[in-house]
């Protein structure tokens, strides 16, 4: 591990032939290194879809296509210390928690004494504090602008337009027609 962190390796795969491991090395103070997977060759079942996709992660086909960053994210999107941020750092999450307070018992809590509650009595401290609890705190404040994904309705009326011709998701009109369509819209030309 002290090599990979010196030659600035972040991910690192550690064996002794039978025993295969996946670390991912996180660069903070002090380094340390977090298991992704671990696989004992001695009692892989290669009907089981769990062990082909473990096996595939140590693949360089696996990794050249992600698939160790899906299975981290995976791992972080179900962490503790992901959902209690959620829970005390995202104002769609406390809006609805408070929203749910109050069609349940009737009463209009303020977010304020919803996040006291939450951070007191509900969470356990050390999901709230450390270096794990920071980055998903900075993770979830960075993305809580970004919207779920884009509505249907823009999906489906982009056009993108090009000297030679106008491509719809589905079809690419000529340009010719595309003038057509244009006039035809009630455009200028």
């Amino acid at each position: 591990m002290d090599y990979a962190a010196n030659q600035g390796v972040e991910w690192v795969i550690l064996t002794n032939g039978i025993t295969w491991r996946l670390y991912e090395v996180v660069f903070a103070k002090p380094i340390d290194r977090r298991l992704l997977v671990e696989i004992d060759l001695t009692t892989v079942d290669l009907r089981r879809d769990e062990d082909l996709e473990k096996l595939y992660l140590l693949t360089k086909e696996g990794f050249s296509k992600g698939v160790h960053l899906e299975l981290r994210d995976r791992r972080d999107a179900s962490s503790r210390f992901m959902l209690a941020s959620l829970l005390l750092n995202n104002e769609s999450v406390l809006s609805t928690l408070r929203r749910e307070l109050r069609r349940v018992v009737d009463v209009l809590v303020d977010e304020s004494d919803i996040i006291k509650v939450l951070r007191d009595e509900v969470i356990k401290r050390d999901t709230l504090e450390g270096p794990e609890a920071e980055a998903a705190a900075k993770r979830v404040s960075r993305k809580e602008d970004r919207p779920l994904r884009a509505t249907k309705a823009a999906e489906t009326s982009a056009v993108i337009v090009t000297k030679s011709a106008v491509s719809v998701p589905s079809q690419v009109v000529p340009a010719t027609a595309a003038e057509d369509a244009t006039a035809d819209a009630g455009g200028a030309t």
